[in-house]
């Protein structure tokens, strides 16, 4: 199986989890975490001349939503497995 076979079956497979009925309310509170300050910061970064991917990242950092999604999922911050570090 090539690699771009492989990543459209992990594709539909995580699309059809998210599908459930049980998962609308992992959906909605993931959903939640993106509201507000990052929301307002993507609005005002999206009307200036930088890049959309630019401001994903640079809205991300600045109000800190990788901590905030892991809060929601219930993840660890700190070193991770294969010394990943979460901030």
């Amino acid at each position: 199986m090539s690699l771009a076979e492989l990543r459209k079956r992990l594709h539909t497979a995580v699309d059809g989890e998210w599908a459930k009925p049980e998962m609308l309310e992992a959906k909605d509170k993931l959903a939640s975490v993106a509201r507000g300050a990052y929301e307002a910061c993507l609005e005002q970064c999206a009307r200036s001349n930088e890049p959309i991917t630019e401001c994903y990242k640079k809205c991300a950092k600045q109000v800190n939503i990788g901590d905030k999604y892991r809060q929601v999922w219930g993840s660890p911050t700190g070193a991770g497995a294969g010394g990943a570090t979460y901030a």
